[in-house]
Formats: structure tokens, C-alpha cells, sequence
């Protein structure tokens, strides 16, 4: 690939998670790709949650994901314990090798170059590390965080991950889990066998001393509440920035971001990797739509639908983990803590929701965007479109028919329409929330 001749449908620039899946949902739509990644994940542990690991199987995805090891999540907040959820435990440097061959395998081409880009008229010229160039009519730019640099976003107070292995464990029992202290909070993660991924989040400017140091008293700080003994030294380190940053920028059907590269979550959420791939969905459904149904309505869904994704979503996404953060009270006047108490804003989670509402919005239906109308209840604020594979508004309409049970008992059977009905009730009885503590 070294002509400057080259020409693709879509170019990837990035082999991340996000990156891979929207090459390989592109791909099976039936475009030429190429994608782009200079093969170079450091080795971290970072965990899936269950939501992911389903939509992995489901498309027969999980045989890629090498070993993951399903542990339960202990979290120490607020003075509290509880171990109400679990996740998968993964190897980043293996998982993002293997779902890149993966890729490969389905018929992308693969440079194992970073790439730059640049609109030229009609069509996006794409730029190799190597001097190679690459005319494309989209880019799907899935560069991670750096893909924020020089563009307008939003970003919350600077923060560092600093992570590393452990080579001395006492106990072969998995487990994840999060503590947090003064400085910050860490996540230590054991796969079972001989070594333990810790990971501490701190402010990126606070204090002088070196990564390691810091990597080190967080651990001296945390070690006495781990679940399991973890002691040895941290021969390397990994010091990545993780302030959540969000995309404030009108959307370019011509290149569309995906994954960090369009909002990047607050590690605390465990759902980074989630959303990473919900938004390669969308970007992948986005470009489905402007090329089966060319003209000024889709490129205008489009927008809409992107738009959408950043005020809503992304939003919502950043709230809950600054809700997250403000249930810690142990420490809401230490440095760290107190910056990040009202960041993205001090906006509710969402605006309180009483019973349940009909409204259009933007959908994903069988692989294109079309304009539906769903259902908003409190306890999906940002609505839903089907239930169980009906459409919500269906459900919703005939449940407030005089005969409603049994013509959905005709329908879909009593069992099902017992469940359906139940779910609607569900959300009748739920009281509107109140507004997070400030």
C-alpha cells in the first residue's frame, strides 16, 4: 500500500475497539475499508461490562476476546462495601491484536501506520506515517483522546491513570475492584494466576513527584482494603490521561467520530468501552443511511442523530459519573475530588420524568437511521424504541386500551403479554428523582 493512488470507501484511523467494530460493521455492509492502527497497545487489564460481552456473542464476537475472566466488582464507597456487579476481566494489548486480525480476516485492508486527514473537495485525502496517501469519501476517526487536540470539546479537570503489574499475589481468587482515597480512587483487577493490574486515578497536576512514586503511595494508601493480598514492586508503568472530555462540535457526515475520539467517559464508569462501541453503531448506521439514501433528508437525520448522541448521551453519560463522584462524601473537600463535583455542569441527571411521554427521535432500525417515535419514562430517560423486538409505542398504545391484555395475549402470547404489561406498570409507579447533592 504505498501507491498514492489508493482508494477506499471509508478509512479507519484507529484499532481500538471502536475503531475495529465500525471497520468490521462497514465492511459486512458491503464498503471498501481501510483501516489504520500502528499495532503499538500497551499491556493493561481493563474490564468489560456484561452489556458488551452479550452484544459480543450475540455476533459471535466472543471467541475473539481472548480469556476474559468474569470477576465480581467490589466497590468500597462512601465507608460502604458491596459487590452488587461483576465484569469481565481483559488484556487490552491481546484483545486489540486479536479483534484487529479479526477484522483483517473479514476483508479490511490494514496499514500498520498512524494516519492524518484532510477534506480535499468531495472526497477526504488520507496521509500515512509513511508519506502514503489514500483517497477516501468518509473517515471514521477513532484516534482516542489525542483526536480532541486543536477541535472544540469539553474538558473536565485534568486527569492521569497511572497503572502497572504486580508479580506477587497471595490468593489465585479473581476479583476488581475500586477504592477510594484521598487522592484520587484505584482500581485493582486479578485475573487469577500470578500477577494484578492496579491503576490509580489522580490529578494530572497535583504534587511533584515522579508517576511511579505516585503510583506507589496510592497503593500504600489502598493496599490495607484489597480484597485479596497483592505486594511486589511495579517494574513499568503506564501513565495514560483520562479527563472525560466531550465533543462540542457540529457534526461532518464526512467524518464522523467514534469511541474517545467522540466523548471520552470518566474511567469510574466501567462503561468506556460500552459506549465506545455503541457509538462505532452509529457511526457505522450514519454512513449505511447517507449512502442507501443519498440526499439533504439523511445527511440532515444524520446530523440530527450525531448532535443527539453528544447533547444526550455523552451528557447524561459524564453526569452519572459526577453523581458517582459526589455519593463519596468522605473526601468532597480534598483537592481532587472537590473539582470534579460540578463537571460537565450542575444540571440533574436528567430533568425529572413523571408517567410516560411519546416523542420522535432518531433510531437505529435493521442497520439504517430512520425517524421513529418511543417512549421517554423515568426509568429510560433518554427513551426506547422497542421492547423484547416490539415497538415500545405499540406496547404503550394497547396497554391503555380498555381490552389491552388480552389483545396483546393475542399478539404474543400471555406469558409475554403479562411481562409487557408488567414493564409498563413498572414505570408508571416510579416516582420522578430528585437532583444529585451539589
Amino acid at each position: 500500500m504505498t501507491s498514492s493512488s489508493e482508494s477506499f470507501d471509508i478509512a479507519v484511523i484507529g484499532g481500538g475497539p471502536a475503531g475495529c467494530i465500525s471497520a468490521l460493521l462497514l465492511k459486512k455492509q458491503g464498503f471498501d475499508v481501510v483501516l489504520f492502527d500502528p499495532d503499538k497497545t500497551a499491556s493493561r487489564l481493563e474490564g468489560i461490562g456484561n452489556r458488551l460481552m452479550h452484544w459480543f456473542t450475540v455476533n459471535g464476537l466472543d471467541s475473539v476476546i481472548p480469556e476474559p475472566a468474569r470477576v465480581t466488582r467490589l466497590a468500597n464507597w462512601n465507608g460502604n462495601s458491596n459487590d452488587y456487579n461483576f465484569e469481565f476481566l481483559v488484556e487490552r494489548e491481546s484483545m486489540d491484536a486479536s479483534l484487529r486480525g479479526h477484522v483483517s480476516e473479514q476483508g479490511v485492508a490494514l496499514v500498520a501506520q498512524t494516519a492524518n486527514y484532510r477534506k480535499v473537495k468531495q472526497a477526504v485525502e488520507v496521509t500515512a506515517a509513511s508519506g502514503s496517501r489514500f483517497k477516501v469519501k468518509r473517515v471514521i476517526d477513532a484516534r482516542g483522546r489525542k483526536a480532541h487536540s486543536g477541535r472544540q470539546s469539553i474538558h473536565g479537570p485534568a486527569t492521569v491513570s497511572i497503572g502497572g503489574w504486580l508479580d506477587k499475589c497471595a490468593s489465585e481468587k479473581a476479583f476488581a475492584q475500586v477504592i477510594p482515597f484521598r487522592d484520587g480512587w484505584v482500581w485493582a483487577a486479578h485475573p487469577g494466576g500470578g500477577q494484578a493490574w492496579f491503576q490509580a486515578t489522580l490529578d494530572a497536576v497535583d504534587g511533584k513527584s515522579p508517576p511511579l512514586s505516585r503510583l506507589r503511595q496510592a497503593f500504600d494508601a489502598c493496599r490495607q482494603q484489597l480484597a485479596q493480598p497483592l505486594s511486589g514492586d511495579f517494574n513499568s508503568i503506564l501513565v495514560r490521561g483520562c479527563a472525560p472530555v466531550i465533543g462540542d462540535f457540529t457534526p461532518d457526515p464526512q467524518i464522523i467520530p467514534v469511541g474517545d475520539a467522540a466523548a471520552a467517559m470518566d474511567p469510574l464508569s466501567g462503561n468506556g468501552m460500552f459506549w465506545a462501541v455503541s457509538s462505532a453503531l452509529a457511526a457505522s448506521a450514519a454512513i449505511n443511511t447517507l449512502e442507501s439514501r443519498p440526499g439533504a433528508a439523511s445527511e440532515a437525520l444524520v446530523e440530527r442523530h450525531l448532535s443527539e448522541r453528544i447533547g444526550e448521551t455523552y451528557y447524561r453519560q459524564t453526569r452519572l459519573g459526577r453523581d458517582f463522584l459526589r455519593m463519596e462524601t468522605r473526601y468532597r473537600d480534598a483537592p481532587f475530588w472537590s473539582k470534579r463535583l460540578n463537571f460537565p455542569d450542575d444540571q440533574a441527571l436528567h430533568q425529572p420524568i413523571e408517567g410516560i411521554q411519546v416523542k420522535k427521535s432518531t433510531v437505529v432500525d435493521d442497520g439504517i437511521l430512520k425517524e421513529k417515535e418511543i417512549l421517554i419514562t423515568p426509568l429510560e430517560p433518554s427513551g426506547v424504541a422497542w421492547v423484547d423486538g416490539v415497538e415500545a409505542t405499540e406496547i404503550w398504545s394497547l396497554y391503555q386500551s380498555e381490552d389491552g391484555l388480552a389483545r396483546m395475549s393475542d399478539l404474543w402470547g400471555e406469558d409475554k403479554a403479562r411481562w409487557f404489561h408488567s414493564w409498563i406498570s413498572e414505570r408508571l409507579a416510579v416516582q420522578p428523582p430528585a437532583a444529585a447533592p451539589g
